[in-house]
């Protein structure tokens, strides 16, 4: 998702549902207190959970 993936492409190359790749970022929203999926890739790139690009 940091790197700009749509949730059908995470689906795909998990091999999860797009429901389960919703229920998991909006997980991740909530608990990041962030208003969209900008926010959240803010975050992981703050927190070197990935690097952008």
């Amino acid at each position: 998702m940091a790197h700009g993936h749509t949730n059908d492409e995470i689906a795909g190359r998990l091999y999860v549902t797009l429901s389960t790749v919703k229920t998991h970022l909006a997980n991740v929203q909530r608990k990041l207190v962030a208003r969209n999926r900008v926010e959240i890739a803010a975050w992981a790139w703050r927190n070197d959970v990935c690097s952008p690009g």
